[in-house]
């Protein structure tokens, strides 16, 4: 499956878009890279005209030894 998606690092992180196409993709980790993340994302809302609260924060959560998990509340 990892070859069908292109996937050639580990974490590998998809931005998929409401009709199924692929918006971003990332292969590993690089503290900060929530942010371009987060960007990509906030690119998509705006050119969806999807509306979302300006003034947001992600939290960064560790769940156990070598997991980093971020959440992004809106």
């Amino acid at each position: 499956m990892g070859k069908q998606f292109g996937v050639d690092g580990m974490p590998t992180q998809f931005l998929i878009a409401s009709d199924g196409s692929i918006i971003s993709q990332s292969s590993g980790y690089t503290d900060g890279d929530e942010e371009k993340y987060l960007e990509e994302l906030l690119k998509y809302f705006d050119s969806e005209n999807i509306e979302y609260e300006k003034d947001f924060q992600f939290v960064k959560q560790i769940r156990y030894k070598g997991i980093q998990n971020t959440d992004i509340s809106f």
